[in-house]
């Protein structure tokens, strides 16, 4: 005698979704709470009411989120230099899966788009031009 799955697990459905700065969250209907980056929700428009599985939508992260969170980081760098530490906080921040995180960051050394030594040097040149001693500089770099 088979079971249906469908019959012993009432479906999922998301309750509710909260935009907050670059992440969605999704609270199920179980209770659960998920998060994932809010730019991908163009792609996959989840709506409160919705079912949900959870199984496509760990594939849908880990398939998909290599180039927004690739995207993003360039975008950071354009604007300015960035240490290392800077880029992955701001893509956890953004929700993206730890293995996105960590591919991006290969991707980014390999390019020569991220150097902390050269970070550092360029930082303190920009500081001390600005009149501020070398004590403040350290501790300011050791916050990046």
């Amino acid at each position: 005698m088979s079971t249906d799955y469908q019959d012993s697990h009432p479906s999922i459905q998301i309750s509710s979704i909260k935009r907050i700065r670059g992440k969605a969250i999704l609270q199920l209907s179980n209770g659960t709470t998920l998060s994932m980056p809010r730019v991908m929700l163009k792609e996959r428009p989840y709506r409160s009411g919705m079912a949900f599985d959870r199984s496509s939508f760990d594939t849908f992260l880990i398939d998909r989120s290599y180039s927004y969170a690739l995207e993003k980081a360039i975008r950071l760098l354009a604007a300015r230099s960035r240490t290392e530490k800077e880029i992955e906080i701001s893509l956890r921040q953004n929700a993206y899966p730890e293995i996105t995180i960590a591919r991006v960051m290969e991707r980014l050394l390999k390019a020569n788009y991220l150097n902390d030594s050269e970070f550092a040097a360029n930082w303190a040149a920009s500081r001390s031009t600005k009149g501020i001693g070398v004590s403040r500089i350290r501790m300011e770099l050791r916050q990046k």
